[in-house]
């Protein structure tokens, strides 16, 4: 069992995520700073060992913003009406 200061609260990593720590943030700290391999983290938090690879890679490269969610939003719609188009039809 290891213990860690997170956002100036005390935290028991024992696997079963304490209320406060998200799954991504466990997975970082298991990883990081108790050694746990890349492979027994994904299978002890029930996620593919390519999905904690690239959070641990969004991680050293992005630090703590890799943690929050990512918009799964197009950045296009190449179907989308045109403006122009659209003011004429309202």
């Amino acid at each position: 069992m290891s213990r860690l200061l997170i956002a100036s609260r005390l935290v028991t990593l024992t696997w079963g995520f304490e209320v406060g720590m998200s799954k991504r943030r466990a997975i970082i700290t298991a990883v990081n700073l108790e050694g746990v391999s890349q492979a027994e983290a994904a299978r002890k938090c029930g996620v593919s060992e390519a999905t904690v690879s690239r959070l641990m890679t969004r991680f050293r490269d992005e630090g703590d913003t890799a943690i929050e969610p990512r918009s799964r939003r197009p950045h296009s719609n190449p179907n989308q009406v045109a403006d122009v188009v659209n003011e004429l039809i309202v």
